[in-house]
C-alpha cells in the first residue's frame, strides 16, 4: 500500500504528520519507488526482525464482508487485532 501512497486522501498532510512504518511481504524486496518517495519527503522506515505476512486489509475486509464472522480472521492476525477490529465494529 505504501507504494500507493500518493493517492491517498490527503496524502501530502501525511507526509507532513507522521513517519511511516512499512512491512513487506513474504518474498518482497523494497522497491526503488520507496526509495523515490523518499526523497519526495515521504519518511518511512522497513520493518526488519517481524515474521513477514501475506495478509492484507482488502483481504480481511473480504473475509468479513462474506462470513460475517470475526472468528474467521483468528488465523490471519494477532489476537490483539482481532479484538480490536471486532470491539470497534471494523469491516462489518
Amino acid at each position: 500500500a505504501f507504494s500507493n501512497i500518493e493517492s491517498w486522501y490527503h496524502a501530502e498532510e501525511l507526509k507532513n504528520l507522521l513517519d511511516f512504518i512499512v512491512f513487506l511481504r513474504e518474498n518482497e524486496v523494497e522497491p526503488d519507488l520507496f526509495k523515490e518517495l523518499g526523497e519526495k519527503g515521504y519518511r518511512y522506515t522497513l520493518a526488519k526482525g517481524w515474521s513477514k505476512v501475506d495478509i492484507s486489509s482488502t483481504k480481511i475486509r473480504s473475509i468479513l464482508s462474506e462470513t460475517h464472522s470475526i472468528k474467521e480472521i483468528e488465523s490471519y492476525v494477532p489476537v490483539e487485532v482481532k479484538d480490536y477490529i471486532e470491539k470497534n465494529e471494523l469491516y462489518m
